[in-house]
């Protein structure tokens, strides 16, 4: 009996260990790809506040199967985008209670631009035009 148990125990965790292997491997090469394709997002144009009913999770690269489960922000929240890729945002949040600060992707149906960003537009186009 205890070699059956010892048994079914290794089984499970072989199979949780291939799945965790397996979801490391889907969600990690895809960076790789992003940076070729990715539209980047202007600093002066990288505001966006979260829209929509309910949490609007991270994923740690664009892909529904990517899901963090335990980070997400709510309708009324605002990030700084960083750039576009396959109808998902990169973000980074500030939790400014806490001081944390997250980064990922966010689905961009989500997501509004807000017009606003991290930096002037002429500090942007300065730098863009002095090569900085």
């Amino acid at each position: 009996m205890k070699n059956i148990l010892d048994f079914r125990f290794g089984v499970i965790w072989i199979v949780v260990m291939v799945g965790a292997y397996a979801q490391d491997n889907l969600c990690g090469p895809a960076q790789k790809q992003i940076s070729k394709y990715e539209a980047l997002v202007p600093h002066y144009l990288s505001g966006r506040i979260v829209i929509g009913a309910g949490r609007a999770y991270f994923y740690s690269s664009p892909d529904l199967k990517c899901k963090e489960k335990d980070v997400f922000v709510i309708s009324g929240d605002r990030l700084d985008a960083y750039s576009d890729y396959k109808g998902f945002t990169s973000v980074m949040y500030v939790n400014f209670k806490t001081g944390q600060d997250f980064e990922g992707w966010v689905l961009k149906s989500r997501l509004k631009e807000t017009g606003t960003g991290m930096a002037p537009k002429e500090e942007y186009e300065g730098n863009v035009q002095s090569g900085k």
